[in-house]
């Protein structure tokens, strides 16, 4: 069974582990898996790499697509504001209430 796992590196080591692997026409996965002391799975080894003009042409189309503010976007903090500021000042009293005559 496999899992994938994030894995955070400083921009150095990533870029020298993505030149590393393109240079020896593999995927950084399977280029550790390869490398690491004791340890290999061919299902990792054996997966292609992507060619390095792939990723550049898909970076490309990503950045034509990005579009930044500035700014949060989706959040409205003085509306949730208020809305908060509504539930806590209302005690809720007509829906705590006990109620006479079975209403």
């Amino acid at each position: 069974m496999s899992e994938t796992h994030l894995l955070e590196l400083p921009q150095p080591v990533f870029t020298a582990l993505t030149r590393a692997a393109a240079a020896s026409g593999t995927t950084p996965a399977a280029w550790i898996a390869a490398n690491l002391p004791g340890w290999a799975t061919a299902s990792v080894a054996s997966a292609p790499a992507a060619p390095t003009e792939q990723y550049a042409a898909a970076d490309d189309q990503l950045d034509a697509h990005i579009v930044s503010l500035g700014h949060a976007t989706g959040t409205d903090n003085a509306a949730i504001d208020a809305d908060l500021i509504r539930a806590y000042e209302d005690d809720h009293g007509a829906a705590t209430a006990p109620r006479r005559n079975g209403r």
